[in-house]
C-alpha cells in the first residue's frame, strides 16, 4: 500500500481538524439545506407542509390559510403570509422561494437577479406529475428521503383505491360558476377517469370558454353531478346556475356530491381524498343509471 509523506498527513489532518472546529464551506460535500424558505404558491405550500418542513418555512402564500382553497389553513393559521412583492421577499432574505407558473414574475426576476435560488413548481395534471413535484420539491429542500415516503404512501392508497372501481363507467359533470364544466387536461379530470367516471365535458360540445349551459347539463342528465363550487362561497350573479330551482329539483333524483375545492385545486396526495370522495358518491348512490 503507497504511503503518503508524513509533512502530508500532517497538513491532512490539520485542515480536518480546522473543519470540525470551524464547520464545512457550504458545498464542500452537498449543497446545505435551505432555511429560509418562502412559498408563493398555493400548491408548495402544502407539498411543503407535507414534507414536514413547516419550521424552515419564513412564509406561505397569502392563500395558505383560507380553508376555502387550502387544506393546511388550521395548520399555519399563524404564519406569515405573502402576496409576493419584491420588497417583502428580499425583507425575510430567503435563501429559496418556490413559484408557481403564474407567481408574480416580476418580483420573482427580481429576487433571482439579487442571486436569491428560485424553483418554479410545475402544475401538476396527472397522478405522474404530482410524483414528479413531489420529489422536485423534496430535493429542492433537502428532504429526497421524506418525499420518497410520501410517493411510497400516495401510490399505495391510490392502489388500493383502485380496487373499488369496477363495472361500467357512469358519465358525470363538474359543474362551476358562471356555467363552467371541468374540461380534460387537468387534475381534475385525471382524478375522475381514476374514479371509475367518463367526463361529460369529453362527450358533449362545450363552449369556447368551456361552459355547458343549465339547460344543456339538464338535457344531458349525468349519471352524476359533482358541484366543484358552494354557491354560499360566490354571492353574486356567478353563482345563479348553481343556486337555480331547476337544478335543484334535477339534484333530488339524480346522484350528485359536493366537491370542496381545497381537495383537488392543487396536484399533490390529496387529491386522492377527492378521488374517495367520488368513488364512495357512486358507491352509496341509489340512482345507478349506468349507460354504455
Amino acid at each position: 500500500m503507497a504511503r503518503f509523506p508524513d509533512k502530508f498527513n500532517a497538513l491532512s489532518a490539520l485542515i480536518v481538524g480546522a473543519l470540525i472546529v470551524f464547520g464545512y464551506p457550504s458545498g464542500l460535500f452537498a449543497a446545505q439545506k435551505p432555511q429560509r424558505i418562502i412559498s408563493l404558491n398555493l400548491c408548495s405550500d402544502q407539498l411543503l407542509y407535507q414534507l414536514g418542513v413547516g419550521a424552515r418555512i419564513v412564509a406561505y402564500s397569502h392563500l395558505a390559510t383560507n380553508p376555502q382553497y387550502s387544506m393546511i389553513a388550521g395548520q399555519v393559521k399563524n404564519s406569515r403570509t405573502v402576496r409576493g412583492s419584491a420588497e417583502e421577499l428580499v425583507a425575510l432574505r430567503p435563501d429559496l422561494v418556490i413559484a408557481g407558473p403564474y407567481s408574480t414574475k416580476t418580483s420573482v426576476a427580481m429576487v433571482r437577479g439579487l442571486g436569491k435560488r428560485v424553483m418554479i413548481m410545475p402544475i401538476a395534471t396527472s397522478f405522474s406529475q404530482v410524483r414528479s413535484n413531489i420529489k422536485l420539491i423534496a430535493d429542492a429542500v433537502g428532504e429526497p428521503g421524506r418525499g420518497a415516503a410520501l410517493i411510497r404512501a400516495f401510490d399505495q392508497r391510490l392502489a388500493l383505491l383502485k380496487l373499488r372501481v369496477s363495472g361500467p363507467r357512469p358519465r358525470a359533470a363538474v359543474y362551476y360558476t358562471n356555467s363552467v364544466a371541468q374540461i380534460s387536461g387537468s387534475i381534475e379530470s385525471a382524478v375522475m377517469k381514476f374514479s371509475g367516471y367518463r367526463n361529460i365535458a369529453d362527450l358533449v360540445k362545450l363552449s369556447p370558454r368551456g361552459t355547458l349551459t343549465l339547460e344543456r347539463l339538464l338535457m344531458v342528465a349525468p349519471d352524476m353531478i359533482v358541484l366543484g363550487h358552494r354557491p354560499e362561497n360566490y354571492p353574486t350573479v356567478l353563482a345563479d346556475n348553481l343556486r337555480h330551482p331547476a337544478l335543484g329539483k334535477f339534484l333530488k333524483n339524480h346522484a350528485w356530491v359536493a366537491m370542496p375545492e381545497r381537495l383537488w385545486i392543487c396536484g399533490t396526495p390529496t387529491v386522492l381524498d377527492a378521488a374517495e370522495r367520488l368513488i364512495a358518491a357512486w358507491e352509496n348512490s341509489s340512482k345507478k343509471i349506468h349507460r354504455p
